[in-house]
């Protein structure tokens, strides 16, 4: 059994396999297809939540099929794993909550392959970006879109357009994304965001050139927040156990480990391997416990939706890449002082309770440089992130992840120049 459970795989198989039950038990089956119809024909921009489309189940078996396809393809092009395939592959879980689904990712993948093909390199050495390259799954389905409400009138014209923008997107991806990475020394996690963001707004300004303005949704679910709850509480669980039953001794010494984690940037699990099983568990447990709270006592209410659960889920896969428990924590800080003190949003609206924790994506700068720094980056990250989606016409699904960039982009020389100005004083 622990030599199954080692596998991260495998126990991804046994997670996917969970959403695909869980999703049955919730949601009649005819209720489920005619969701599964719904979701394919959404929009896809931001923000759509498949909870709000096609209902709890349908929304949850969408993640899994998903899943499922995104892991077939890591075996069948014979991935060498990484510390990033955990992130990665939850990433993909957790958006397809709201906005990825098989049919926007797959011309994006194909994409991918051909610019290896092109530029005669090893596809799997690329495919970790290309599946973050998906953040621009709505790309691929803005013109299917246009169809549906009588902007474009030929459906081949539609669909020839979807495919096209999203291998023009996978194409293009990788030799982006690798240079972008320098310009915030790799204190954003989600690198793919900045990049996508960056070209969403490209996109959205070519289609304002014809005519056709693009602009974020609003279908947000309200009625599965203790739905969510459970379903979160039970999967965090489930790693916290395999971690500890993966490493024997006592739960003192388990714990003294995740400390050292929490001192390392990113990159847990090549120094630490399936302890990072349990550091993903707390911190589902982190996004569970505070969402819980904040549901019962915060007034004007805060309810959990499809796009805050797939950021808590993107945070629990980042737990092997570069998220810790301490570090979350002072950036949640950030967001609520900034939520608190802000007289245009507050903490209970559904946007901000989506930012609340994806801001967990700026983790290297409190692990490295302090928590008071964790929350003036949660701070600046809301407003961020609260005014890009817009540029971008809703099609970057990572908006955090452009929001995460500026905000790296403009505290790192920042912080540097403190701790220049502090190494100066102790000469």
């Amino acid at each position: 059994m622990k030599k199954i459970l080692s596998n991260p795989y495998n126990l991804t198989l046994i997670s996917l396999a969970y959403f695909f039950v869980f999703g049955l038990i919730i949601q009649p089956l005819d209720s489920i297809f005619y969701g599964f119809v719904a979701i394919m024909q959404a929009p896809d921009v931001l923000t759509t939540d498949y909870l709000y489309i096609g209902g709890f189940g349908t929304a949850l078996i969408n993640a899994s099929i998903t899943g499922f396809i995104t892991f077939g393809m890591l075996k069948f092009f014979k991935h060498d794993f990484k510390s990033g395939t955990i992130s990665n592959i939850w990433l993909v879980i957790g958006f397809s909550l709201f906005g990825k689904n098989p049919l926007n990712i797959l011309p994006i993948w194909f994409g991918g392959w051909l610019f290896c093909k092109f530029m005669r390199q090893d596809f799997n050495k690329t495919i970790l970006v290309v599946l973050v390259a998906t953040s621009l799954g709505p790309v691929v389905t803005v013109p299917w879109s246009l169809y549906l409400e009588g902007v474009f009138t030929n459906l081949p014209m539609a669909i020839g357009l979807s495919i096209v923008f999203g291998m023009f997107i996978g194409f293009i991806f990788e030799p982006i994304a690798a240079n972008m990475i320098k310009v915030h020394d790799g204190f954003n996690l989600y690198n793919g965001g900045l990049t996508a963001g960056i070209m969403a707004i490209v996109l959205s300004a070519a289609y304002q050139s014809f005519g056709i303005y693009l602009a974020p949704v609003s279908y947000i679910s309200t009625v599965y927040h203790y739905h969510i709850l459970v379903f979160l509480l039970i999967l965090s669980l489930l790693y916290i156990g395999v971690g500890l039953y993966l490493n024997p001794g006592s739960v003192r010494q388990a714990f003294a480990r995740i400390s050292e984690m929490n001192k390392t940037k990113n990159d847990y699990f090549t120094p630490f391997g399936t302890l990072v099983y349990l550091n993903m568990g707390l911190l589902g447990i982190l996004g569970v416990v505070w969402a819980g709270i904040l549901g019962l006592f915060w007034p004007g209410g805060f309810i959990l939706h499809g796009p805050a659960m797939a950021a808590i889920l993107s945070t629990f896969g980042f737990g092997a890449n570069g998220k810790n428990v301490p570090s979350s924590v002072s950036l949640y800080i950030g967001v609520m002082i900034a939520s608190i003190t802000s007289p245009a949003f507050g903490l209970g609206d559904p946007g901000i309770i989506t930012i609340l924790f994806f801001v967990t994506c700026l983790c290297p700068i409190p692990t490295k440089f302090g928590y008071r720094w964790g929350i003036v980056a949660g701070f600046l990250h809301v407003h961020f992130a609260t005014s890009l989606a817009g540029p971008a016409g809703g099609m970057n699904l990572y908006n955090n992840g452009l929001a995460a960039g500026f905000v790296a982009i403009l505290l790192y020389p920042l912080i540097m120049a403190f701790v220049k100005r502090k190494e100066n004083a102790m000469q």
